[in-house]
């Protein structure tokens, strides 16, 4: 018998492949088994070097992290009248002022943020265009809070679909025509235009979150940090400060507004709480682009490539091995199925780690590990099914 008889062996690695492909997506369908299948397609391996493996960055110290708790907009005015004092080179508020409110909490609101020399506010992307692709616009806050600011759409609304981990991030799109930068990218361009310079020119649709931490990875302040009187906060001067939601009673509570699962969660299953509030992720972004430390996402048809080769390359042996050491058939492969699937991990971590390089082997993993128990089926008992009607099937139209 040969190590490679292609017919078969082509057979059998296409059998696996529809076997996991439909262990990963079924569960979807059935109420019962549906946190299986988004375990299964939310994890990847390269998620444990940011959450446990990688050695804690610097503090970023350009960027300061206000929480506005449960303020009304007079209480937020006063917080921005009040970090206005010490000259922040750009004040990056991630709430929406979208409908009229008292007109006493308006006028104030609107006062301060007309005061800020560079004040960027969020907008969300309305929906988009079928034939050109681009959004026929942006939701923003209420003109008369806007008139002074520059405006970025929240990006993550484009790249998390509810329990799904934010990854990555989309920087620019097309708005009307025309091409428009997110929330995060605009304070960068304000602060250092030349780190967004060298992002457009690596010219990806999305770009791979490379984190730095959580809000204790920047200068934070509470509600009352900054509303205590004589409070000095001159250590904001020519930073970036950036406003939003972090807790309802205290800042970096467990809570489900305005929150995502991120990488960065110690805890990759099984999690009751997301582990990031939004205005942290606009900072990691944030600190990415200014530190110009990006990473180099591997395409998706290089891993399908890489999944599909090795599964081949095991699938021949094995046949090989149920046919002539049938004997000794777990003890070996389940032995060279343990090696790979350790060198797979091994490289995944290593290439992030000191690389920057992400290749996702989470589903070469699946398939290399099933790979052993799909092949001794199809050897014991579906090749020879498939033999008998393919036979059948030739006999019936007489090819």
């Amino acid at each position: 018998m040969r190590l490679f008889n292609y017919r078969s062996n082509l057979f059998c690695t296409g059998f696996i492949l529809i076997v996991v492909y439909l262990l990963v997506k079924l569960p979807a369908q059935f109420e019962l088994l549906d946190p299986i299948g988004k375990a299964l397609t939310d994890f990847e391996l390269s998620d444990m070097v940011f959450s446990q493996l990688r050695d804690k960055p610097p503090p970023d110290t350009n960027i300061v992290l206000v929480n506005i708790g449960t303020l009304d907009r007079s209480g937020i005015a006063e917080q921005i009248k009040v970090l206005n004092k010490f000259n922040p080179k750009i004040l990056g508020i991630d709430v929406f002022f979208r409908e009229r409110r008292d007109f006493r909490s308006d006028m104030e609101l609107m006062l301060a943020l007309s005061e800020v020399d560079n004040l960027v506010l969020v907008s969300d992307l309305l929906i988009p265009d079928s034939i050109s692709n681009c959004f026929q616009g942006m939701s923003t806050s209420n003109f008369i809070f806007t008139s002074n600011a520059s405006l970025g759409y929240a990006e993550m609304k484009t790249t998390s679909e509810g329990y799904k981990t934010v990854r990555q991030f989309v920087p620019f799109t097309c708005v009307n025509d025309s091409s428009t930068q997110a929330f995060s990218v605009v304070i960068a361009d304000k602060f250092d235009s030349t780190s967004v310079d060298l992002l457009q020119q690596r010219n990806n649709e999305r770009e791979v979150i490379n984190w730095k931490g959580n809000y204790r990875h920047f200068y934070q302040l509470d509600v009352q940090d900054v509303l205590r009187p004589g409070a000095d906060l001159s250590f904001v001067k020519d930073k970036i400060v950036l406003m939003g939601f972090m807790g309802q009673h205290h800042l970096g509570e467990e809570s489900l507004e305005d929150t995502f699962f991120t990488p960065m969660n110690p805890i990759p299953a099984g999690r009751s709480y997301p582990d990031m509030y939004g205005v942290t992720l606009h900072a990691n972004i944030i600190s990415m682009i200014l530190s110009k430390e990006y990473i180099f996402q591997f395409p998706l048809w290089g891993d399908i490539l890489i999944t599909i080769i090795l599964l081949y390359l095991n699938v021949a042996l094995f046949i090989y091995i149920a046919e002539r050491k049938k004997v000794y058939y777990d003890l070996i492969t389940k032995s060279l199925i343990l090696v790979e699937i350790i060198v797979l991990f091994s490289l995944t971590i290593l290439l992030l780690l000191y690389f920057h390089v992400k290749l996702d082997f989470t589903f070469a993993i699946l398939t290399i590990l099933l790979s052993g128990d799909l092949t001794e089926l199809y050897v014991g008992s579906l090749r020879e099914l498939a033999g008998n009607a393919i036979k059948r099937v030739r006999a019936r139209f007489n090819f």
